[in-house]
């Protein structure tokens, strides 16, 4: 393919060459001015330049037409190995089905499928059944899996305590109590009330730093204000 290819640009090539030296000489001759050296003359050949393309064109043609039937070759030559190959193809896929349903069967007879037994209890040499949860049946008598009911132990009665308090305990904060629990101290020196138990004032841990109570905040910012 490549060498009709090298040889039909060489001929076409010349037929250009070929051409443009008709041409320059027709131009020549239709301007009445005389033919350059080496030219054809009207009593010589005039016409081989024409032949000569028309040969090198029948040329063209014809390497034009073996390029085709060249294609054409190896086309069919393409496709029918591609056929080929779609048939041994299809024909292998069916040996390899064919293959793996005989192993199959050949495995399906050689291990039947085993028959499940009925599961029956196991009995002690008394021949009384087990139940799964470990206790006897006995014949005759049909075993509940319900625990037997223990009565519940009466509640004993509530025991009252009466703490005395001492009246002379000196009382603290907005409740009026005795301390008890955790309480905090006002930094406040004038303060009338002096302790707080935490939740009379939304305590829950002991501050850090100076803590005033609130009475002792609402004096201070009065006095501010004035």
């Amino acid at each position: 393919m490549r060498e009709l290819d090298a040889q039909s640009q060489d001929l076409q090539r010349r037929i250009e060459d070929t051409l443009a030296a008709r041409i320059a000489e027709l131009r020549e001759r239709a301007e009445g001015g005389s033919p350059k050296e080496g030219s054809v003359t009207p009593g010589k050949d005039a016409h081989g330049k024409e032949r000569q393309i028309e040969k090198d064109h029948d040329a063209c043609a014809q390497l034009a037409d073996k390029k085709v039937a060249l294609a054409e070759q190896t086309y069919n030559l393409i496709d029918k190995h591609i056929r080929r190959l779609d048939t041994d193809l299809h024909r292998l896929q069916a040996e390899v089905k064919a293959e793996r349903a005989a192993a199959a069967a050949t495995a399906a007879a050689a291990n039947p499928p085993l028959q499940e037994q009925p599961k029956t209890s196991p009995r002690d040499s008394n021949g009384d059944a087990h139940t799964p949860g470990g206790t006897q049946r006995k014949r005759g008598h049909v075993a509940t899996g319900a625990p037997p009911v223990v009565p519940e132990a009466p509640e004993p009665p509530p025991v009252e305590i009466n703490l005395e308090i001492d009246p002379n305990e000196p009382t603290y904060c907005y409740c009026q109590q005795v301390s008890f629990g955790e309480m905090v101290g006002c930094d406040n020196k004038d303060c009338e009330i002096q302790w707080f138990h935490f939740d009379c004032v939304g305590l829950t841990t002991k501050p850090r730093g100076k803590w005033y109570c609130p009475d002792c905040i609402t004096k201070v910012k009065r006095k501010r204000t004035k």
